[in-house]
């Protein structure tokens, strides 16, 4: 039994290890020949990103603990009921274990990311965005997305409702790895923690670089001529400047700040093709909809909100976001098919459901 639970543990850790293991390196030879930024301010900033799981995780286990309470027989010793719940399912030794190996080798994938994306215009510097244009312009009829969604969402309280819901896409992040890092299902965790680490690894470094280019908000800055995103941008600094607070003109000012100046901070780093945030929510709900139709349906509906606001926010491209969604489809299908062949062990732990 006991050789059974590590070598379960081994298939069910190891392809995202060595997605970490292999980014770590190609990051380090990366340093190696570009120069590496400063790491320090980037471990801190990350750190306390990364802090929020710990916060997400607490609030979840209150919550268990709580609805675990309510499943108590009568008379049943309600302490001792609750402990020998979380003890036969949580805190056995294989999600004990998958828990830890999750949280102790993402800060460093991703403070290797953020240094990696602040090199991508060196390595490239921003040439494609007025390709993108017009691919965006050719794939919607000569029309830009932008201005087939302003009358529905240029509103100055829409606007601002779909900054804030495009900003909880971190929050939600965060969610959906303690989520999946502790899973019962064993065999969707593996495929989305391996998932995540691609998108990021594949589309949005490698990509990213070979198409560099910085997005909508920078238009006028980097391609000579019109700038076909001005109104847009007018639009945004005026909901800014006269009605509510946008935290996406303010990133964007800061962003492009770190990017003139050469800063590394957490909040650096352009890049517009792929959307990651797409790619990444895309992912959400393909793992929400093995969850239950309604997680699948929440998840859908906030991937539509994540591409719809990516454009109206002046974030990007359209097509970034179909590349970004195209992307997480695609590795989703192959990681796949990849654990049915060199993982087929890996099984689940069903238990009782719980919202």
């Amino acid at each position: 039994m006991h050789r059974e639970t590590l070598r379960l543990i081994l298939q069910e850790n190891l392809p995202p290890l060595t997605v970490v293991a292999l980014y770590l390196v190609f990051g380090e030879l990366l340093f190696a020949r570009m120069g590496a930024p400063s790491f320090t301010t980037l471990k801190i900033e990350h750190e306390a990103v990364n802090a929020m799981a710990l916060v997400i995780c607490l609030l979840y286990a209150a919550g268990r603990t709580a609805w675990l309470a309510k499943q108590a027989p009568a008379d049943a010793p309600l302490l001792k009921f609750v402990w020998d719940q979380w003890r036969g399912s949580y805190l056995n030794l294989r999600r004990v274990v998958g828990f830890l190996v999750v949280h102790l080798s993402l800060p460093h994938f991703s403070v290797t990311f953020g240094a990696v994306k602040l090199l991508i215009p060196k390595l490239n510097p921003f040439s494609w965005d007025a390709t993108f244009f017009a691919w965006d312009r050719a794939l919607h009829l000569g029309v830009d997305p932008w201005r087939l969604l302003q009358p529905i969402l240029g509103f100055p309280v829409v606007t601002f409702v779909m900054n804030v819901l495009y900003n909880l896409w971190m929050i939600v992040m965060m969610t959906m790895i303690v989520w999946q890092s502790w899973s019962a299902d064993r065999r969707t965790r593996v495929q989305f923690l391996t998932v995540m680490l691609l998108i990021w690894a594949l589309p949005c470094t490698l990509l990213a670089t070979a198409w560099s280019s910085a997005g909508p908000c920078y238009y006028g800055a980097l391609v000579p001529g019109e700038d076909p995103y001005a109104p847009l941008m007018s639009y945004l600094h005026t909901v800014h400047n006269e009605h509510y607070t946008l935290w996406a003109v303010e990133m964007q000012a800061k962003l492009w700040t770190t990017y003139s100046t050469g800063d590394a901070h957490v909040i650096s780093g352009i890049s517009a093709m792929p959307s990651g945030h797409v790619a990444a929510s895309t992912l959400f709900a393909l793992t929400g909809w093995r969850a239950s139709r309604a997680v699948g349906i929440g998840l859908t509906v906030f991937l539509v909100i994540i591409m719809l606001g990516s454009v109206h926010l002046g974030w990007h491209y359209a097509v970034d976001g179909y590349v970004g969604a195209a992307s997480a489809l695609a590795l989703w299908w192959l990681v796949g098919k990849a654990l049915d062949r060199v993982a087929p062990g890996v099984r689940d732990e069903r238990e009782s459901s719980s919202p």
